[in-house]
C-alpha cells in the first residue's frame, strides 16, 4: 500500500506495548515476502536475526522491487 500517498488506501492501526530489551524488526514488503515458508527464525536473538535480514536483502528476487 502507498501509505501517506493515496488518500483512499485503507490500513489497520494497532497498539503494541514494548519494553526495554524488546527487539523490533522493520522490513520492506520484499523482505516480508521472503518470510513465507521459512522455518524457525532466531527472533529473540537480535544480532543473529539482523545478520539473516541483511543476507536476505541481497536476494536476487528483490531486484524486481528496484524497477517499481
Amino acid at each position: 500500500m502507498s501509505l501517506g500517498i493515496r488518500e483512499e488506501e485503507l490500513f489497520e492501526v494497532h497498539d503494541m506495548q514494548i519494553e526495554v530489551g524488546d527487539s523490533l524488526y522493520f522490513m520492506t514488503d520484499g523482505l516480508t515476502d521472503l518470510l513465507d515458508g521459512t522455518g524457525d527464525l532466531p527472533l529473540s536473538q537480535y544480532p543473529e536475526m539482523v545478520a539473516i535480514l541483511r543476507e536476505w536483502s541481497k536476494a536476487p528476487q528483490l531486484d524486481a522491487y528496484d524497477s517499481l
